[in-house]
């Protein structure tokens, strides 16, 4: 699937990103502190910078747009994620502070090729690829917040799901299916999140004795993997093909553990 490739090249080229960043606000402000020339080595360094960045964001609105299963779920209901916190995050913050970003770094550049003096240069170099480093770092989802994607992927046995999660391991699969899940399927599994108010039908309540006796764990797993739409039922329920099996089991299991 494409979305999977596209928001690994996206993360990646996040430290690709910040590292020409840092490289060309520090390389600047050193060489003004010295008085120094304003080089070539600076002018390719602040170029490739805004270039890598610009790749960055573009992919970023490709995954915006078309890919991303979380901004798919909150435009058919901005108003019910706005009072998700993730999905706030995907469509509002990290959105307003990348393209921040990408503003202060090509405003950077351009007042640097307007200037006249290597002083100048510098300074607006050094300000223009340090602010948009700061947005940059203040926009991306890092593993210590609640809406970041877990970094450990999760081993989870087959049998005894409703035991299978414990200490660490519970707790990344709680901020998973608080990023994928909670939105709709409320944090208790109930049937009633933010973005549930305007859905039709509404989203299935985990807590449900007969769903769970029914459900077969594969039915379960392939549903959070393809879809609503791969299994006949909502297509308001979005895929989530960049998980691995371990997420997904995880998260089956996670939803055992909501029957009542």
């Amino acid at each position: 699937m494409l979305y999977p490739i596209v928001l690994t090249l996206h993360s990646w080229l996040r430290w690709i990103v910040l590292g020409l960043g840092l490289a060309a606000a520090v390389a600047s402000a050193r060489a003004r502190a010295r008085s120094g020339p304003y080089k070539h080595f600076h002018d390719r360094l602040g170029l490739f910078f805004v270039a890598a960045l610009d790749l960055q964001i573009t992919l970023g609105l490709v995954m915006y747009l078309w890919l991303s299963p979380m901004t798919h779920l909150a435009f058919q209901d901005p108003a019910g994620a706005m009072r998700s916190s993730a999905l706030r995050f995907f469509l509002v913050e990290h959105a307003f502070s990348m393209v921040l970003a990408l503003a202060c770094a090509h405003v950077g550049r351009v007042r640097v090729r307007r200037s006249t003096s290597d002083a100048d240069k510098h300074k607006r170099a050094a300000w223009g690829a340090g602010l948009a480093v700061v947005c940059l770092l203040v926009g991306i989802p890092w593993p210590f917040m609640p809406y970041a994607r877990p970094l450990a992927r999760l081993s989870v046995e087959q049998e005894a799901p409703r035991q299978a999660l414990t200490g660490a391991a519970l707790e990344e699969t709680r901020k998973l299916y608080d990023l994928r899940c909670a939105p709709c399927h409320g944090v208790n599994g109930r049937g009633d999140g933010p973005a549930a108010v305007n859905l039709v039908p509404r989203p299935r309540d985990f807590g449900d004795p007969e769903w769970q006796t029914a459900t077969k764990d594969e039915s379960i797993e392939r549903i959070v993997r393809e879809g609503g739409r791969a299994v006949g039922k909502s297509m308001m329920m979005p895929s989530n093909t960049d998980l691995t099996d371990a997420d997904v089991q995880a998260l089956r299991a996670y939803v055992r553990r909501m029957a009542r």
